[in-house]
């Protein structure tokens, strides 16, 4: 199983209001430099964490954003269901987590990260 974290709740077209309210107000870009820079954790390469940047906002705008939209609406919409009927264990690997203001910091193994949780609670 790979996800990239749960990243919507709540109402589906609310979520996908709110992500394509920031791709205006903040410009393509920026918002995919934002999504990835945190990604790069102190001493990673600087000249690979720029590649991988550079490459993903080299990308279709168009279908970046419906990718992604794409990702929140299921979030919102599908996760508990979908996720309610795994019927094998899950291993979940995750790095960083978004922490206190929203600033990704490294995952630990005293962390509390809700989406765990909720996986848990689905007996996964």
């Amino acid at each position: 199983l790979i996800d990239g974290s749960r990243i919507a709740k709540g109402d589906p077209g609310e979520a996908v209001a709110k992500s394509n309210a920031r791709f205006e107000q903040m410009g393509f870009k920026r918002c995919i430099t934002d999504i990835f820079e945190p990604m790069f954790l102190p001493g990673s390469d600087e000249k690979e964490k720029k590649r991988i940047i550079d490459r993903a906002c080299a990308q279709p705008e168009c279908a970046s954003i419906k990718i992604l939209s794409s990702a929140i609406r299921w979030c919102a919409e599908d996760f508990d269901y979908k996720y309610s009927q795994l019927k094998v264990p899950v291993q979940v690997v995750q790095s960083t987590h978004r922490g206190e203001g929203n600033k990704r910091v490294p995952v630990t193994s005293d962390m509390h990260i809700e989406w765990h949780h909720e996986l848990k609670t689905l007996g996964v």
